[in-house]
């Protein structure tokens, strides 16, 4: 009996050496996690992988802040270096840097307003220019002047009565009459030109009083 209870004395000794010494029960170390990511790839919108885990994403740093931290030929806007928009060159600045039948708007060559030349009617017989057809020249000229481009010639014409002569010489007077009259207004000679057709080109084929009062007339046709 007293040796067993040597024998087991004995093996609780050795059981508590063992223990102290590491050699039975081994202590479990707890696992590492996985790293939440790898790449900023596994991280959701608006996050960044450091160190195996998933950070809100700090702002970049603004690219500048004032102009002198841009290159030349730009500027800074909204914290980023910017083009400088380059001031478009005008197109014209008066009329005369446009092209003929162009005016100058804006800065832009626009196409000019088009404008009619009015008939100038004749007393019988007579070459004068007529003080109610005054009105209607100046206005012819006003519409020259708007439109430089144009160039016009003068058509002089006749009622039927007199001879074929006589009419073709009145058609031409009463042509050189409207032509004098406009450039008084200050309408240049080179843009106007004249010829008569006499009574070869009534406007009214009528045989009265109110036919040949259209017919004494000039008549205007663009070149």
């Amino acid at each position: 009996m007293e040796y067993v209870e040597r024998r087991i004395l004995h093996l609780s000794i050795l059981t508590a050496l063992l223990l102290a010494a590491g050699w039975l029960g081994c202590k479990t170390e707890p696992k590492t996690p996985p790293p939440e990511c790898a790449t900023d790839a596994d991280c959701p919108q608006g996050k960044a992988c450091e160190g195996g885990k998933c950070v809100v994403k700090a702002p970049p740093p603004p690219e500048c802040t004032v102009d002198s931290d841009c290159p030349e030929g730009k500027q800074c806007k909204s914290g980023k270096c910017e083009l400088i928009p380059v001031a478009k060159k005008a197109e014209c600045i008066t009329d005369a840097d446009c092209a003929p039948g162009m005016a100058c708007k804006d800065e832009k060559c626009v196409p000019r307003p088009d404008c009619e030349l009015e008939t100038v009617y004749f007393d019988f017989d007579d070459y004068t220019i007529r003080p109610d057809m005054k009105d209607v020249l100046e206005r012819d000229a006003e519409c020259l002047k708007n439109r430089p481009d144009y160039k016009v010639t003068v058509e002089g014409n006749c009622d039927e009565r007199g001879t074929e002569e006589y009419n073709l010489a009145l058609g031409e007077k009463r042509a050189r009459a409207v032509v004098d009259f406009l450039k008084d207004l200050g309408i240049d000679q080179s843009r106007l030109d004249f010829i008569s057709y006499g009574e070869a080109r009534p406007a009214d084929p009528g045989h009265n009083d109110a036919a040949w009062a259209k017919n004494r007339r000039c008549d205007f046709s663009k070149k």
